[in-house]
């Protein structure tokens, strides 16, 4: 959706700033600050994390913005940082800047390491928190609530997982964007209640403990750039199943640094299943 906030504008048009850095294609933000910075004479950069619209109706939108505006704002930045190779081949492939533009720059997003730390104490107060038994094992999935994220495919596949695992629990964090009512839904109807929470979005120091906590980390997404979640697994050695798809590839070799599935809720599913039952695999993965 494109929000239209005109103090954006204002705001970067009137601060007095050296350099101007917007993040995300396909954003007013991002436009407004592309046209503040060419009114003001100042440097623009701009960070591009990930976005696939999923209607036909927002693809032809994209298109005709990649035409006008975003060729408008990403023209207008002295340098355009992609969090990932695929992000941006995306942007070439879609004619939005050239393959031989020397402003793109692949910068992945990063985490500080030193944040994160094993604390047993810290993984018995989680469970605690969402009243979580010790035997049950914990199938993480971490992010916004919305569609292309993916956590209805990590629902529909629950019973399925039980069939493996019935001391299961399956644990999806982030701030609901309108979506949680259809996933509630579903899981209502698939009668697994007590085997899916939803948290709701978590402090960063609870959200660290929800990482210790874990058996398996999940990213079911349709699309992603390059998700803080893959790289906050990572620091925790946590054995992680990911989709196939933008800048996940590039950090997890398969069956060497994590598992990479396809759409596919079968591959999900028996994934997820080997990990949970596999604690040497899990380990080697970790």
């Amino acid at each position: 959706i494109y929000r239209i906030i005109p103090q954006a504008f204002v705001r970067v048009f009137k601060q007095r700033v050296d350099i101007v850095h917007a993040h995300d294609y396909g954003h007013f933000t991002t436009d407004s600050a592309a046209l503040a910075c060419r009114l003001t004479n100042r440097p623009l950069v701009v960070t591009v994390h990930g976005y696939r619209p999923e209607t036909l109706f927002t693809r032809l939108m994209l298109r005709l913005y990649d035409k006008c505006l975003g060729k408008y704002s990403l023209g207008t930045a002295k340098k355009v940082i992609a969090v990932s190779r695929t992000q941006a081949m995306d942007l070439i492939n879609r004619g939005v800047i050239s393959s031989s533009d020397s402003r793109i720059r692949i910068i992945p997003n990063g985490i500080n390491i030193q944040e994160y730390d094993d604390d047993g104490e810290e993984q018995r107060s989680f469970r605690e928190y969402l009243s979580i038994k010790g035997e049950d094992k914990i199938v993480l999935a971490v992010g916004r609530i919305v569609k292309r994220k993916g956590f209805l495919r990590l629902i529909e596949i629950t019973p399925r997982l039980l069939e493996f695992e019935r001391n299961l629990k399956i644990v999806i964090v982030g701030p609901d964007e309108g979506y949680l009512p259809k996933l509630a839904k579903l899981r209502e109807d698939l009668g697994v209640e007590d085997k899916i929470v939803f948290t709701g979005a978590m402090s960063n120091s609870l959200l660290r403990e929800a990482y210790r906590a874990a058996n398996v980390v999940v990213i079911p997404s349709e699309y992603e750039g390059l998700p803080t979640t893959l790289l906050e697994a990572m620091a925790y050695g946590k054995p992680i199943i990911a989709t196939k798809i933008g800048g996940m590839c590039e950090l997890i070799e398969n069956m060497k640094d994590g598992i990479v599935v396809g759409l596919d809720n079968h591959q999900l599913t028996m994934s997820i299943a080997k990990l949970l039952q596999e604690s040497d695999l899990a380990y080697q993965l970790g």
